[in-house]
């Protein structure tokens, strides 16, 4: 990337809220509009007790600045958003989705599927990020203490980057979701075990990216904003411990509720607990260095189009999304670059 901004941006215009010029839309507002195949992402909430330790890394505000990080994206976007996203040095990202890596859900690649989409969708010397959204029976793999069902999943994972990397190999390869993230009980052992099953598969990546959504609002959260950040801040944190040094680590965010969650599920995040959200990420240092940047994922095109999001403040439907994600970069473009 070249653009002058793009190392000082490093939020992500991440998971959402927004501070529209004076047509913020409240908190409340629904728009169902994540998961592009339909699948909710999995859920690692297993318990309500606890949370890991405080998070030791400097402030973001402080921190964020300096990091170098880089505001990504996988949201194909349209019109004055797409203006904005690039105005903002913005990194566009491709994502595979599970139907076209192993639609049966067995843990085994489909080499068909893969092969196709990849020759398909990924121009020939494309030198940019392409994550496999891979979930379900192989990423839950990597939680288990049986090392044979280990082996088989970082066998089944190292064949895709294998043959991703043949037919397209300036490109940098990686898995969505991996280590496995955890919101609740993280000093569980079995939750680093996890993380040091995927040690042996980031050997064949060239990028690790973490999920860290948001599953709970600050004011829901015993812990508060403390809680939620010191969540994003650990999963982020034992990414970048388990990453080969030459592996950049990404987190992912959305910018609307975990689906998981009944009250909330839809609803925007609001901007101060979806920047503080992100910051949290981006003020990690681990091992002397900290995440390249942020990954904001959504289908908030596929929830247009199949009639999800209604007209608002007297605009149509595409124009009211239109000026939401417009308002959401240039926001979190500011956010980032000043890091609060």
């Amino acid at each position: 990337m070249s653009h002058p901004r793009i190392r000082s941006i490093i939020l992500l215009l991440a998971l959402g809220g927004f501070i529209f010029a004076g047509c913020a839309p409240s908190a409340n507002i629904v728009h169902d509009v994540n998961g592009w195949n339909g699948t909710p992402h999995e859920v690692s909430v297993t318990g309500m007790e606890g949370g890991g330790p405080p998070d030791a890394s400097p402030p973001a505000s402080a921190a964020a600045g300096a990091t170098g990080a880089v505001f990504a994206s996988t949201i194909p976007f349209e019109g004055a958003a797409r203006q904005a996203f690039q105005a903002a040095g913005g990194e566009a990202h491709l994502m595979v989705y599970q139907s076209q890596i192993d639609p049966d859900d067995n843990g085994r690649l489909n080499e068909a599927k893969l092969r196709g989409w990849i020759l398909k969708n990924v121009p020939s010397g494309y030198d940019g990020v392409v994550w496999l959204d891979w979930e379900g029976t192989w990423m839950d793999a990597f939680k288990s203490s049986d090392p044979s069902v280990v082996a088989a999943a970082v066998s089944e994972g190292t064949h895709a980057m294998t043959m991703a990397r043949a037919l397209r190999p300036n490109a940098k390869w990686g898995f969505y979701g991996l280590p496995p993230r955890l919101y609740w009980q993280r000093t569980d052992p079995s939750w680093r075990a996890s993380a040091e099953n995927c040690r042996a598969l980031f050997k064949h990546v060239d990028v690790v990216g973490v999920s860290v959504y948001d599953f709970y609002a600050d004011a829901d959260n015993p812990g508060g904003g403390s809680g939620d950040q010191a969540y994003v801040a650990d999963n982020v944190r034992l990414a970048l411990d388990v990453a080969p040094p030459n592996v950049d680590v990404w987190f992912f965010v959305i910018e609307t509720y975990h689906d998981s969650n009944a009250k909330r599920r839809g609803q925007y995040i609001p901007d101060d607990e979806w920047t503080a959200h992100t910051l949290a990420g981006l003020g990690v240092r681990q091992n002397g260095r900290a995440a390249r940047g942020v990954v904001w994922w959504g289908s908030q095109y596929n929830g247009l189009r199949a009639g999800k999001i209604p007209p608002a403040d007297g605009l149509s439907a595409a124009a009211w999304l239109d000026r939401h994600l417009t308002q959401r970069i240039e926001t979190m473009d500011r956010a980032v670059r000043t890091g609060r």
